[in-house]
């Protein structure tokens, strides 16, 4: 008699939990689920719906990073996080929030938590080295970005990362490979043209860097710094004319660019044009 009464008092807790559940379940994906016969299909609903929530929580992110809203962008990954705790794209874009907030423990350890999730998921490895090149751990960051080039070998931020880091590292040869490797990937990238022909420029070689800044301002005729840096390799090719034609494009579109007028005033000091070249001066020294 007691254990058939023990066992009544479990069957009615039992049946207590399931429709405490169940009207959990309702509450969450809708009156819908009351319209379905099997358990299964609603469970599998209601994660429909969680993973549909969550991801327009990520979206709604995404949206604030390009509104430059760093901070409101983490909470709406974290939301994106607490209804799927294993989604890896949010636990990787809450590190690049934080990346670009400068809080690099915070990125790190979202950037772990997505590679503890799937050890393959290679923009976690890349946002992990730029998190370690922003601390100065610049051989650890290459390690990093070799492991994202391992798992896609056409990831060509990545690459282009890498370039950078062995450019900061006056490592040229090794970082025009890289970048090289970049732009076979994502030839219309306009950045890594330009800082293709910055390398050229330190190896004053300068044709090869007029070629590149070329390349880039085909790609994006308003891009200042790559008229400036033209104006440059001109100069060091002795087409002193063009260069401050170069230069004067850089100025059209960012009139206060002090490299750019310091630049066009040494090129008028060299062409004897001595008036012009102080008014240059004076522009680069203006607050």
């Amino acid at each position: 008699m007691g254990d058939k009464l023990l066992s009544d008092i479990f069957r009615k807790r039992l049946f207590s939990l399931k429709a405490a559940v169940y009207i959990l379940v309702i509450c969450t994906c809708g009156l819908a689920f009351l319209h379905t016969g099997s358990y299964l299909s609603n469970w599998l609903s209601c994660s429909t719906a969680y993973a549909g929530e969550a991801e327009a929580w990520l979206l709604q992110g995404n949206d604030y990073v390009q509104r430059g809203d760093l901070e409101g962008a983490v909470e709406c990954y974290s939301k994106a996080i607490e209804l799927k705790p294993e989604y890896v794209d949010a636990w990787n874009s809450k590190g690049n929030a934080f990346y670009g907030l400068k809080k690099y423990d915070e990125a790190i350890k979202c950037y772990d938590k997505a590679i503890g999730i799937d050890p393959r998921y290679a923009f976690a490895w890349n946002g992990k080295g730029n998190v370690v090149d922003s601390l100065g751990r610049h051989e650890e960051a290459l390690k990093f970005y070799d492991k994202a080039i391992e798992i896609d070998p056409v990831y060509s931020h990545a690459w282009y990362n890498k370039g950078q880091v062995l450019e900061s590292l006056n490592r040229y040869k090794e970082a025009l490979e890289c970048y090289d490797k970049a732009l076979e990937f994502d030839p219309g990238n306009a950045t890594i043209w330009y800082d293709q022909g910055n390398i050229y420029i330190q190896l004053k070689d300068y044709a090869s860097a007029l070629v590149c800044y070329d390349r880039a301002l085909t790609i994006n005729p308003m891009f200042a710094a790559a008229w400036n840096n033209k104006g440059a390799a001109l100069t060091g090719l002795g087409r002193y004319e063009d260069a401050i034609e170069s230069y004067d494009k850089a100025l059209d579109i960012s009139p206060d660019d002090k490299s750019a007028w310091q630049n066009k005033g040494v090129v008028l000091e060299k062409l004897g044009r001595h008036e012009e070249a102080d008014e240059c001066f004076r522009r680069s020294m203006s607050e």
